[in-house]
């Protein structure tokens, strides 16, 4: 019969020694909360000496007391085995470490806590991966996203292109017969002739004519992108000017006007014709924006922006705002929200496109009191 196995170290011995040697922090308690045991892992893992920590508080050993007693609460909700909780140490020199910890309750014969025991493991490596690996997935996730906008964007670029190309073409074949239909409507409603009955419908299709035409140019504009031919403007007199060619159209709509011009702007470097075009956009959707009338506030100064100096517009209407689904597609072109027939979506487009052409920005945002605001800015010279 085979004997037992008797290990020439005495049982009590043997333990002390695996306790001692074990590379994990091992800490027993009392009744009271108070160390007993502190290994030699115990001691690495929080730079204490044993001397130290035997007869004080656990708590000692953690962040917080908070975090000691969070221990303890799960390890009773766990029926007195806590399994591989992360937690966190207080070292010595006040750094916090972050350790996996298992307990369990000890209990005498009669059921009762005696103190606890737990196995500590120091995780920062770990911590240390998992945050490196997070920080590449992350890196992983903003380069797929950028290679997938990256993508549409060619897309979108060579769409409108194709489209580009098609519209100057067709701009071109219906814009020279429009303007012989428009001549022959103008003779038509001078010929004295015609019937006044007549001559209203003739107008009413000279409107319409008018109207095509607008359209046409703006799809024409959009295909060219021609480079702006800039010389020094001022940036208030061109907003006036504008202003000055829609007064009446805003009294018959009920809009009041608002001006709040800084005096003194420094002249910006821009094309007349384009950003008369751009601020005409602008102030004409502000317009739409309240078909039952309203209040346009137009304000000018002078604002500094990495060391260089811009002139800063801004219209704001009290329509009903922007939502906030088309917040990032109003730029778009072919975008609108206007009913079908009344908006081609290209002038947001068009302004974007002639402001950025100038080195400027343009950006829009809802008013908190109700209202949307276009806002510019040109380099100044």
């Amino acid at each position: 019969m085979q004997q037992p196995y008797a290990h020439p170290i005495e049982s009590k011995d043997y333990l002390e020694a695996l306790i001692e040697r074990s590379m994990d922090a091992i800490i027993s308690t009392d009744a009271d909360g108070n160390v007993v045991t502190f290994n030699q892992g115990a001691e690495v893992l929080s730079g204490y000496r044993r001397e130290e920590v035997i007869g004080q508080r656990v708590p000692v050993l953690y962040e917080s007391e908070e975090v000691a007693r969070e221990v303890m609460t799960r390890m009773r909700e766990e029926g007195g085995i806590l399994s591989s909780f992360e937690t966190t140490f207080k070292a010595k020199d006040g750094r916090l470490i972050p350790v996996l910890i298992s307990a369990s309750m000890l209990y005498d014969e009669e059921g009762n806590e005696v103190g606890t025991v737990g196995f500590s493991k120091d995780i920062r490596e770990r911590k240390l991966a998992e945050d490196e690996l997070r920080k590449t997935s992350e890196e992983l996730k903003h380069s797929y996203e950028r290679l997938e906008q990256a993508q549409a964007s060619a897309i979108s670029a060579e769409k409108l292109a194709a489209i580009g190309r098609l519209t100057a073409g067709v701009s071109h074949e219906v814009l020279n017969p429009l303007a012989i239909i428009t001549m022959s409507l103008q003779l038509m409603i001078k010929d004295q002739e015609t019937p006044p009955e007549i001559a209203d419908q003739l107008r009413v299709l000279e409107e319409q004519a008018y109207r095509i035409a607008k359209i046409t140019q703006d799809l024409l504009y959009f295909a060219r992108h021609r480079p702006p031919e800039r010389r020094p403007l001022d940036f208030n007199e061109t907003l006036q000017r504008v202003l000055g060619l829609l007064e009446r159209d805003l009294q018959l709509h009920n809009i009041s006007v608002e001006l709040a011009l800084s005096e003194g702007l420094p002249p910006v470097s821009a094309d007349q014709g384009q950003l008369q075009q751009v601020v005409l956009n602008l102030l004409t959707n502000a317009k739409d924006a309240m078909p039952d009338g309203g209040r346009l506030v137009l304000s000018t100064k002078t604002v500094e922006n990495n060391g260089k100096k811009f002139v800063e517009l801004w219209v704001e209407d009290s329509g009903s705002g922007i939502a906030a689904d088309h917040m990032d597609k109003i730029f778009d072109p072919f975008f609108t929200t206007k009913p079908e027939g009344e908006g081609t979506g290209l002038g947001l487009s068009i302004c974007q496109g002639i402001v950025e052409a100038h080195g400027g920005s343009i950006r829009a945002e809802n008013i908190p009191e109700g209202g949307a605001a276009f806002v510019i800015q040109m380099g100044s010279e």
